[in-house]
């Protein structure tokens, strides 16, 4: 997904890209039964570029994310936190089959959960922004921007300061510090099969459904469509012995 995605024109009156944005998005969440895609990239861009902090209200101060989701237009767009949450929970009609804009879109989401209970954009005792340093145009380069380290220490820091010292100390991984704390569970031997088989080439899947003697898999896959596979590369390993 483009980082730099463009509020959809409306209206001339618009004085600059956050008030565009805030537009787009104000109508966005109206337009009743449509696809989720369009609000969910301009959200996307919204919380990348942070545009509450250069829209102001009334009295000319910085809005609150809170303000800008609730405050109704042309302050805010209008809507509820509630709403809002529900609402990025959706998927994009691009989002299975991009990497790239499932990382961004989980980035998102993940700081928009943060931002609505009250962590993101929160200013700590150093007056240090937390968020600083976490460019949500690069996301991680494993695409689970919402398990990123700086997501869950951010967590942590809210919900298990103990353990989030932990993790800074370099007592403990931000990953199990998460377990630990039953915001993440602990892979399955199930979860770790999935993702050997989605990075699995197409030799390697037919040679792994040869050795555990499958018929099928999914819709497509039959061991009487492939040729007798070579052995795994990875050898002949033993029960028990991965």
């Amino acid at each position: 997904m483009d980082s730099d995605v463009q509020p959809r024109t409306i209206s001339g009156r618009t004085k600059s890209e956050e008030e565009g944005i805030r537009l787009s998005i104000y109508a966005e969440i109206r337009t009743s039964g449509a696809d989720p895609s369009g609000f969910l990239d301009i959200l996307c861009s919204a919380v990348e570029r942070e545009v509450w902090t250069k829209l102001r209200d009334k009295d000319g101060n910085a809005l609150t994310f809170r303000q800008f989701i609730e405050a109704p237009y042309p302050i805010g767009v209008g809507s509820t936190v509630d709403a809002v949450s529900k609402l990025v929970r959706l998927s994009h009609r691009y989002e299975a089959g991009s990497p790239e804009r499932a990382a961004k879109l989980a980035a998102m989401r993940e700081k928009v959960q943060l931002l609505i209970d009250g962590a993101g954009r929160s200013v700590t005792t150093n007056g240090a922004n937390q968020w600083s340093g976490f460019d949500m145009s690069n996301p991680p380069a494993s695409g689970q921007g919402g398990n990123s380290r700086e997501y869950t220490l951010a967590r942590l820091k809210r919900d298990r300061p103990d353990l989030a010292e932990l993790v800074i100390g370099g007592a403990l991984s931000a990953n199990a510090a998460a377990i630990e704390a039953g915001f993440r569970r602990r892979d399955t031997p199930v979860d770790t099969l999935h993702r050997a088989w989605g990075r699995a080439s197409d030799d390697e899947r037919a040679a792994f459904l040869h050795k555990i003697g499958a018929r099928s898999c999914g819709d497509d896959t039959t061991a009487d469509r492939h040729p007798p596979a070579p052995p795994p590369p990875w050898g002949d390993v033993a029960a028990g012995d991965a």
